[in-house]
């Protein structure tokens, strides 16, 4: 869906949208899967948050993060990405943890440990990110793995003990364009820097491969029609 000249959509799953460009509406889908794993984890006021992964959902995570009411939002991600490390800052973060100079569970946080995690990552980080929640803390994740790599293990006393929850998001049906829509409109949450690159249709196997070789420059790249 979306990679042709014009496509045929059935009315039900068309929204209609006005007061926003057509490359910010562009990314209502993704938005909608930080909304998802938002809502599954329920960032409260003053809860210290981290977010792992700073990928486009991760950037929009951190936004939605603040708007619920958290009071510190740190992000974990490797420091090879310096773009998405910066337009992080630019977001909001309040702290950055360079996981490749710094494991998540060495990093000093103010209160010890976080109340809410949203793991966009692999699943192996999840037993890491545990090891960093404070008493009665959440952690959501949608990323997903194949292979060996979709198995985790971890200590299920600690896990017991310290009354964590671990819960899963999966943003199907996709019910959120409307909502997500507003919160662009409304400026709550940014998504403009997280468009590093557009292309057109007949760019798109050299754009596939780009963003496929320069991850860590490309964030999120949208086909555009042609003049």
């Amino acid at each position: 869906m979306g990679f042709a000249e014009k496509i045929i959509v059935d009315s039900q799953n068309a929204v209609p949208f006005e007061g926003v460009s057509f490359l910010e509406a562009s990314l209502v889908e993704p938005m909608g899967v930080a909304l998802d794993l938002s809502y599954t984890v329920k960032p409260e006021l003053n809860d210290d948050v981290l977010v792992v992964g700073l990928g486009p959902i991760g950037l929009m995570a951190i936004q939605i993060a603040k708007v619920m009411g958290a009071r510190r939002v740190f992000a974990a991600n490797h420091s090879r990405s310096k773009i998405r490390i910066d337009v992080a800052k630019q977001l909001g973060v309040d702290e950055v943890i360079e996981v490749d100079k710094t494991p998540i569970s060495s990093y000093r946080f103010p209160r010890g440990g976080v109340d809410k995690a949203l793991v966009t990552a692999p699943p192996y980080v999840i037993p890491e990110v545990l090891r960093v929640m404070n008493y009665g803390g959440v952690v959501g994740f949608i990323g997903i793995d194949y292979g060996e790599g979709r198995f985790i293990t971890f200590d299920a006393n600690t896990f017991h003990f310290n009354k964590l929850q671990l819960r899963a998001s999966h943003a199907v049906p996709a019910l959120y364009f409307p909502i997500c829509i507003d919160m662009i409109k409304s400026g709550a949450v940014n998504v403009k820097p997280l468009i590093t690159d557009t292309f057109t249709l007949e760019d798109i196997e050299i754009m596939m491969k780009r963003a496929e070789k320069e991850k860590d420059r490309v964030i999120k790249a949208v086909m555009i029609g042609r003049n």
